[in-house]
């Protein structure tokens, strides 16, 4: 069977065949693969990138009465760690404390600042370490009781002529200041040892007030200890009463 027709002005004759190899032409060219969609390449990011803080991060601590489900999201981020990760630094706390009239607390930083132990009217440095430097300002002296942040280290035969020292600085219109490497352990035994000797207070109550003036102070185990032996010590010799009616 034969099909007819006009291409142009030309006349000719198209048979099967010929629509047959056609046929194959197109389907040939239909199975040629399709070219690959190009794709951008994945973001790297550098591993020493800093973390890049959004304004939503900065939240308010919740208030006391939280729901379980905002606590269990985690803490929120405060103003110090915000700071952490903006690459800046914390605000300092204070070098020194006071516990109690004329009788302050802080770390091996507070001898070396003058100003504020002219302010404070610091007039003897108990320095309760064997390395840490001793003050800087002039008309104060130091007493330098050489012990380390040891359990072992035996305290206890510093704290009489310690506490006596300090109580005669005292006495001529003086303040105290002591103070170890971190002002945790050494120091706070040392204040906690005064406190019971010259102004009467438990171990019990002449601790709290250390801790709430400097929350950090903790003496180690071995000091505490000693501290015990050393109430008993001032209760057995009647300088200090077994039921003692601490003064606020």
């Amino acid at each position: 069977m034969f099909y007819k027709g006009n291409v142009g002005s030309a006349k000719g004759h198209f048979t099967r065949k010929h629509l047959t190899k056609g046929n194959k032409a197109a389907t040939v060219a239909r199975s040629v693969p399709s070219r690959p969609t190009l794709q951008a390449p994945p973001t790297v990011h550098s591993a020493n990138a800093e973390p890049r803080l959004r304004p939503h991060d900065l939240v308010r601590s919740p208030p006391s009465g939280q729901s379980k489900d905002s606590a269990a999201r985690g803490p929120p981020l405060t103003l110090a760690r915000a700071a952490g990760v903006m690459g800046t630094s914390e605000v300092a706390p204070p070098t020194f404390a006071r516990v109690a009239p004329a009788l302050f607390i802080g770390n091996a930083r507070a001898a070396s600042a003058t100003e504020l132990l002219v302010r404070a009217g610091i007039t003897l440095c108990v320095n309760v370490s064997r390395q840490q430097p001793g003050p800087r300002a002039p008309g104060v002296a130091e007493l330098r009781v050489p012990v380390f942040d040891d359990p072992a280290e035996d305290l206890l035969t510093h704290l009489e002529p310690t506490c006596a020292a300090m109580e005669a600085a005292v006495r001529d219109g003086g303040s105290c200041l002591v103070y170890c490497k971190n002002g945790r352990s050494r120091s706070a035994a040392v204040c906690t040892a005064y406190l019971m000797r010259h102004r009467g207070h438990s171990l019990e109550r002449a601790f709290q007030m250390v801790k709430s003036a400097r929350p950090v102070a903790e003496p180690n185990l071995g000091f505490w200890a000693q501290l015990q032996k050393y109430e008993q010590t001032l209760q057995a010799q009647a300088l200090l009463p077994r039921d003692p009616a601490d003064p606020e």
